[in-house]
């Protein structure tokens, strides 16, 4: 079980994860869920086929990465 100090910096990452992708895909479209090692960010779009979905899920990453958010555990990607 994580004490509230880990709760509280999970949520302010995930915060900071929705803000930095929603400055790309826009404001309300992008939300981050998930408990213990498995989180999903999902974005409202709908790739056109799989080659552009391959780019929207590089992007996300080239954002996260860019940002210099440590991210520890899995997160996935939805759109």
């Amino acid at each position: 079980m994580k004490s509230l100090g880990e709760i509280a910096v999970t949520a302010q990452r995930n915060r900071r994860i929705k803000k930095i992708l929603s400055t790309h895909f826009g404001k309300g479209k992008v939300r981050v869920r998930g408990h213990g090692a498995d989180w999903v960010v999902k974005i409202d779009t709908a790739p056109t086929s799989v080659e552009r979905k391959r780019e929207l899920e590089s992007k996300v990453w080239e954002l996260i990465d860019g940002s210099n958010i440590g991210l520890s555990g899995g997160y996935s990607i939805d759109f």
